[in-house]
């Protein structure tokens, strides 16, 4: 029996380390696979731009939040926190606008006798993201400083409809 209680000593480092590595390689194939089915749905390059800048800079956010402080940063960090979370959300609030206008032209297609639906184009939802992610940037910045009241609020909703509406203009 000594021989057998060998042979499982043996194979069992051998085994975890090939369970190990089939957990590996099948995350690391499964993430690879999400990476290019996610190329392959965006198309244009201002979409695999929006992509990269937003995993670059959702990086780069918590790495700095997870790294300094406030204090330790100083104010060249606590600006970049700013820009990077500008970034952040600039590419993902494009992505839901551009999704959310494909799912109504095509709820809106299926439940009724408009045929006419179209999607806003990627460029159109950049436009507005880039207007839309302002707010979050703003009460932030301002909620760092003195906080925000309903009037502050006011204004920054107001600041947002009249930028959306100035590029609303401006595209068509």
């Amino acid at each position: 029996m000594p021989g057998v209680a060998d042979r499982s000593l043996v194979r069992a480092p051998n085994n975890i380390f090939t369970a190990a590595d089939l957990c590996y390689q099948n995350i690391y194939g499964l993430l690879l696979w999400l990476f290019f089915l996610l190329i392959g749905i965006v198309k244009s390059m201002l979409g695999k731009f929006l992509v990269a800048a937003a995993l670059i800079s959702g990086i780069l956010v918590g790495l700095i939040l997870t790294t300094t402080t406030p204090t330790s940063a100083g104010a060249i960090g606590i600006l970049g926190i700013f820009v990077l979370s500008y970034i952040f959300l600039v590419s993902l609030l494009t992505f839901f606008i551009f999704g959310f206008s494909r799912f109504l032209s095509r709820f809106f297609v299926i439940f009724s006798k408009n045929t006419q639906a179209t999607p806003v184009p990627l460029k159109k939802s950049y436009y507005y993201s880039s207007v839309i992610a302002l707010a979050p940037v703003i009460i932030l910045s301002m909620q760092s400083v003195n906080g925000v009241g309903g009037y502050e609020f006011g204004l920054i909703c107001l600041l947002v409809v009249l930028g959306c509406l100035y590029v609303a203009k401006r595209v068509e």
